[in-house]
């Protein structure tokens, strides 16, 4: 029944408050596609423990809008496993995963034959549609690896370097990676070499220095011949740097120490000859 009483509003007011009802009641219908729109690979990316890892915003101090994907134990508030990677940016991981896709199907849309992607330390496995396993084949670069191809899908790994909980460092194909010179770090590790003496090809201290700071740099020289010549080469992982290198306990073990510092394990081949011609460079 239409109302007898006297209008509490204005009608012009009235209607105006509708349409802004309206209006808000749009958006949220279509919040969850833009959502999806704008996070991509949602209900597609999982950690190392097979947790979804879902979409989540913040705003910086000026504000700026900052977008991660998070594992779901961590966003529901459990506690952070800082043995694998649980927040990762949003912009980079979905570049990388662009990239790699369209390389490997040459398709225009990429995230159409992504069944699921789960993110390792030092990999990750792409599963894609069984029917561009063909193109995938071919294509496959460096280290790259089909793990296992089926009438459903295919699944490749791919080495990767992700940042583990509280890195900063970006996401970076393994393979791809570029010469990146740290004159702090050579500089430290020449340094290192100049105050120990080389006997018989290995260095050796006959008196530890009084500086505490002095003592972290001896240690460098005791690092395996391998890291050392890829760190004079700009070879290092991508998230070592001098302040982070004199923070670690190094390990003598020259496996341990490429486990530690993220170098791929290498099985000792050379002594003492790489030593002296870092100290002599």
């Amino acid at each position: 029944h239409e109302g007898e009483h006297e209008a509490i509003v204005e009608q012009e007011l009235f209607d105006k408050v509708q349409v802004q009802l309206d209006a808000q009641a749009r958006r949220h219908r279509a919040a969850p596609k833009r959502r999806v729109a704008r996070s991509p690979l949602t209900g597609k990316l999982f950690d190392a423990n097979g947790e979804p890892m879902t979409p989540s915003f913040s705003r910086g101090s000026k504000g700026q809008h900052y977008r991660y994907y998070v594992s779901a134990s961590l966003q529901q508030g459990g506690k952070p496993n800082s043995n694998i990677t649980q927040r990762v940016p949003s912009s980079e991981i979905e570049s990388l995963v662009n990239r790699l896709v369209k390389r490997l199907t040459k398709s225009v849309q990429p995230y159409k034959h992504i069944q699921a992607i789960h993110l390792q330390n030092r990999h990750i496995w792409l599963d894609l549609d069984a029917c561009v396993a063909d193109s995938c084949a071919s294509r496959i670069e460096g280290e790259e690896t089909i793990l296992f191809c089926n009438t459903k899908s295919i699944r490749i790994q791919i080495p990767i370097i992700l940042p583990l909980r509280g890195g900063k460092t970006l996401i970076i194909e393994s393979q791809n990676r570029k010469p990146r010179l740290d004159k702090a770090l050579i500089g430290a590790l020449r340094k290192a070499h100049r105050k120990v003496r080389t006997e018989r090809g290995f260095p050796v201290i006959h008196a530890s220095s009084t500086s505490s700071y002095d003592r972290k740099i001896q240690r460098l020289a005791f690092l395996s011949p391998d890291i050392q010549s890829d760190i004079m080469n700009g070879l290092q992982p991508p998230s070592l740097n001098l302040q982070k290198l004199m923070a670690l306990a190094i390990p003598l073990d020259w496996n341990a120490q490429a486990q530690m510092l993220g170098w791929a394990e290498k099985k000792p081949s050379c002594s003492g000859e790489e030593n002296s011609l870092i100290a002599a460079n």
